[in-house]
C-alpha cells in the first residue's frame, strides 16, 4: 500500500479522529484528576500512575481504531464491514462533536487554571509550587528531640543537630537551611510536608538522641518531602568518645542518600577532649537563649571548656561571641575592654584552625566595629570563600556591606541568607530598611510586611509603615498610621517627615522643636535627618558634626539614610567620609532611585 493509500486508509478507519479525541480527552481528565488528588492531598505517584496507564491506553486505542469499524448496526471488524456505510456522515459528525465538547472543557479548565494561578492566587500553593522549582537538592536538619531519661540533655540533642547543619553546609552542591529556622519547629505538631513547603527544601533530617553517663545513642530519619517517605534510617549505640566519628559518618552517608557528586572530600569534625566538648555544647545552647543571665552563664560554661581543652577553634569563636554579646547588648563589660578581648579570642581560634570561616566572620565584624572597613571586608571575604552556605557569615557580610555604604551588595547578601533561614524575621527587617533607605519603596513594604507576619507586635512597625508611604506618594495614609506609632521617639521623628512632606510646615517647625527639646542631646544624627529633610543645608552639617564629635554610635548607619543623598558632592560630605575611616566611594556604592 502505498503512502496516500495508507493515509487514506488511517482517515476511513477514523484512526486520526479517535487518536485526537483520546488524546483531548486525556488532557482534560488528568487536569480533572490533578485537581481532586491536591484537594485530598493524595501521595504523587497517584498521578503518575494515571498518566502511566493513559500513556498505555493510547497505542492500544489507535490499534483497536484500525481494525474495528464503526457501523450502524454497532462495533465490527473492519473486514466485514460495508466500506459505503462505515463512512457514514452520522459517524463523522458523532466524532467531531465529542472531538467539540472535550475541546470546550479543555478550554474552560485553562481558564480556571489562569484565574487560579493568578495575582491572588493561594500564598499556600505557592509555597507548594516552589518545592518542585529546579533541581536544586536542599535539606533541612530538624533539631534532634532529647530522649534522655531525666530529659535534661537537650543542649547536647541541639548541639549534635547542630553539627550536623554545620558539616552538611559545607557541601557547596546542597543548600542547608540554618539553624533558626529548621529548630523553629521544636515542640510544634506540624507535618513534614508543612515544613518542606515552608522552608522550601527537598529532604529533612531529624532524630533523637539518648545520652546516659557516657553511652549515647543517635537515632536519624532521612526524609524525601515530596514522597513523604523514610529513604534512610539508622540507630547509633556508641560511647561517648565516638560521638565525632558518628557526626562524620551521618553526613557522609546523608550525601550518597541524596546523590550529590562531591569535587573533593567532605568536611571532617574536629575532635576535642569529650567532656570540653559537652561544656561547649552547654555555652552554645546558653548563648542562643540570648537573655543576660544566660550570656553571663555561657560565658563561666565555654571557660571551663577551655580549661579543658584549649585547642579546639570553635570554643575560642564561641567566647569571642559571648564576650561581644555581653559588651555590646547586655553592657556587661567596658565597652573598649570587651572589643579588644572578643578580637583576642577570635584571632586565637584562627591561631589553631586557619580554615575556621565563622572565626573569619566574626573578625570581620569586630573589624568593622573598628571602623577598619578594609580589613573587615578583607576577613569576611575569606570567610565566604571558605563557607558560603552559612546564613551567619552571609549576614555578617551584608552588615559589613552595610557599614561600608555598599548597599547594593547589602541587599544581595541579604536575599542569599534569607534563602538559607527564610524564619528569620531579622532579615527581612533589615531588608526593609534598607529598601527604605535606596528609595525602593514597594519592595520595602514587601520586605516590612513579611517581618510583621513574624512580628505582628514590633516596635517602629508604623513608622517604618508611614515612611514608606511618603515614598510612595501617600502622605495623607502615612499622617494616619504614624499616629499609631507607640516609640515616642519614633512617633515624633517621623512625624516630623510627614508633615513636612504635606507642607504642613507650621506643624512640622512645632514638632521640630519638641524634637530639639527632647532628643537633640542624645540623638544628634537624627536631628541631622530632619534638617536634611527639610534642605536645611547649614543645619544638617552642624549637627552631623555635633554627633560625629560626641560619637554619637547611629552615625555610621544613619549617614545611609535617603534625605543625605543629595549632599554626596558636598566636599564637607566627604570630609565627614573621611573621617568615619568609610571608603572614599561610599556615597557612590548607593543606587538609588
Amino acid at each position: 500500500m502505498n503512502l496516500k493509500k495508507y493515509i487514506a486508509e488511517l482517515k476511513r478507519r477514523h484512526v486520526f479522529k479517535a487518536g485526537l479525541a483520546y488524546l483531548i480527552a486525556a488532557w482534560v481528565f488528568t487536569e480533572v484528576a490533578a485537581l481532586v488528588l491536591d484537594a485530598y492531598s493524595a501521595p504523587p505517584y497517584f498521578l503518575k500512575t494515571i498518566l502511566i496507564i493513559i500513556a498505555i491506553g493510547f497505542p492500544i486505542l489507535l490499534a483497536f481504531s484500525w481494525v474495528y469499524d464503526l457501523t450502524p448496526e454497532g462495533i465490527k471488524k473492519t473486514s466485514k464491514t460495508n466500506h459505503t456505510v462505515s463512512i457514514s456522515p452520522k459517524i463523522n459528525h458523532r466524532l467531531n462533536r465529542v472531538i467539540i465538547a472535550f475541546l470546550s472543557i479543555a478550554v474552560l479548565l485553562l481558564l480556571v487554571n489562569q484565574f487560579k494561578d493568578g495575582p491572588i492566587h493561594n500564598e499556600g500553593k505557592a509555597k507548594s509550587a516552589k518545592i518542585n522549582q529546579g533541581n536544586e537538592t536542599s535539606i533541612a536538619v530538624l533539631a534532634f528531640s532529647d530522649l534522655s531519661p531525666d530529659h535534661d540533655q537537650e543542649y547536647f540533642s541541639d548541639g549534635i543537630s547542630e553539627e550536623l547543619l554545620n558539616l552538611l553546609s559545607k557541601i557547596p552542591e546542597l543548600k542547608v537551611i540554618s539553624r533558626t529556622s529548621s529548630f523553629s519547629y521544636k515542640g510544634k505538631n506540624v507535618t513534614i510536608e508543612q515544613i518542606g513547603e515552608e522552608l522550601n527544601v527537598t529532604h529533612i533530617l531529624e532524630g533523637s538522641v539518648r545520652k546516659s553517663g557516657n553511652k549515647i545513642r543517635i537515632t536519624t530519619q532521612l526524609i524525601d518531602v515530596a514522597e513523604g517517605s523514610h529513604i534512610w534510617s539508622e540507630t547509633y549505640d556508641r560511647d561517648m568518645e565516638d560521638i565525632f566519628e558518628i557526626q562524620d559518618e551521618i553526613a557522609e552517608v546523608v550525601t550518597q542518600q541524596l546523590k550529590i557528586t562531591l569535587f573533593g572530600d567532605i568536611a571532617k569534625t574536629t575532635e576535642v577532649n569529650p567532656e570540653a566538648y559537652t561544656l561547649y555544647l552547654q555555652a552554645n545552647h546558653l548563648y542562643q537563649l540570648h537573655t543576660e543571665e544566660a550570656i553571663r552563664k555561657a560565658e563561666d560554661v565555654i571557660k571551663q571548656s577551655i580549661a579543658i581543652d584549649s585547642a579546639y577553634a570553635p570554643s575560642w569563636n564561641l567566647f569571642s561571641r559571648i564576650i561581644n554579646t555581653a559588651t555590646a547588648n547586655f553592657y556587661q563589660k567596658p565597652y573598649k575592654e570587651g572589643l579588644e578581648f572578643s578580637k583576642t579570642a577570635a584571632l586565637k581560634s584562627l591561631e589553631l584552625d586557619n580554615t575556621y570561616a565563622p572565626a573569619y566572620a566574626q573578625l570581620a565584624g569586630i573589624n568593622s566595629v573598628n571602623r577598619n572597613y578594609a580589613a573587615a571586608e578583607k576577613n569576611i571575604n575569606r570567610a565566604l570563600a571558605l563557607d558560603d552556605g552559612n546564613s551567619l557569615i552571609i549576614s555578617k557580610a551584608a552588615e559589613i556591606a552595610r557599614n561600608g555604604g555598599r548597599l547594593d551588595k547589602n541587599t544581595e547578601y541579604l536575599l542569599q541568607a534569607i534563602k538559607l533561614n527564610p524564619l528569620e524575621y531579622r532579615y527581612y527587617y533589615n531588608l526593609g530598611i534598607v529598601y527604605i533607605w535606596l528609595g525602593r519603596w514597594d519592595e520595602a513594604y514587601d520586605a516590612i510586611e513579611k517581618y510583621l507576619y513574624f512580628r505582628p507586635e514590633a516596635a517602629v512597625q508604623h513608622a517604618m509603615i508611614a515612611h514608606i508611604l511618603v515614598g510612595q506618594g501617600k502622605k495623607q495614609e502615612a499622617w494616619e498610621e504614624v499616629q499609631k506609632e507607640p516609640s515616642e521617639f519614633w512617633n515624633l521623628y517621623t512625624s516630623n517627615v510627614v508633615a513636612n512632606s504635606l507642607g504642613n510646615y507650621q506643624v512640622a517647625d512645632s514638632l521640630l522643636v519638641e524634637f530639639i527639646d527632647q532628643y537633640s542631646d542624645s540623638n544628634p544624627v537624627m536631628l541631622a535627618c530632619l534638617y536634611a529633610d527639610r534642605d536645611e543645608t547649614e543645619n544638617t552639617f552642624i549637627w552631623l558634626e555635633i554627633a560625629y564629635e560626641q560619637k554619637d554610635p547611629d552615625l555610621t548607619e544613619a549617614i545611609n539614610y535617603n534625605n543625605f543623598s543629595k549632599y554626596y558632592q558636598d566636599p564637607r560630605w566627604k570630609a565627614l567620609i573621611t573621617k568615619l575611616g568609610l571608603p572614599k566611594d561610599h556615597w557612590l556604592l548607593k543606587k538609588r532611585k
